[in-house]
């Protein structure tokens, strides 16, 4: 395997979401806590998205060209008297070539 094959791998766990947002009209969206889930998803009996995946699973898939950020969230952070900005993403959606990938 080529170091551009290994770098454009995807794990099971990356492929699970990505096809659970081909399933959803392409996107997730980053909900309370960090988890990435279809918009509208169901919901476990603490609030979270039933099938839900980690900020790090998403980053990846964005990483290796797979999805890409599509709506970001801004904000200040306080740190005492100073306010910094943060932007943060919010959405991701799946690159079309990515559907015809495996």
């Amino acid at each position: 395997m080529s170091t551009i094959d290994a770098a454009t791998e995807i794990s099971a766990t990356m492929a699970i979401a990505l096809d659970t947002a081909l399933e959803n009209g392409g996107r997730l969206v980053r909900h309370a806590g960090g988890y990435w889930a279809p918009a509208g998803a169901p919901r476990d009996h603490n609030g979270l998205p039933v099938e839900r995946f980690g900020t790090t699973t998403v980053a990846g898939l964005v990483a290796r060209g797979r999805m890409e950020f599509s709506q970001w969230r801004e904000t200040r952070r306080s740190e005492g008297r100073r306010r910094h900005p943060l932007r943060f993403p919010i959405e991701a959606k799946v690159l079309e070539e990515s559907s015809l990938c495996p």
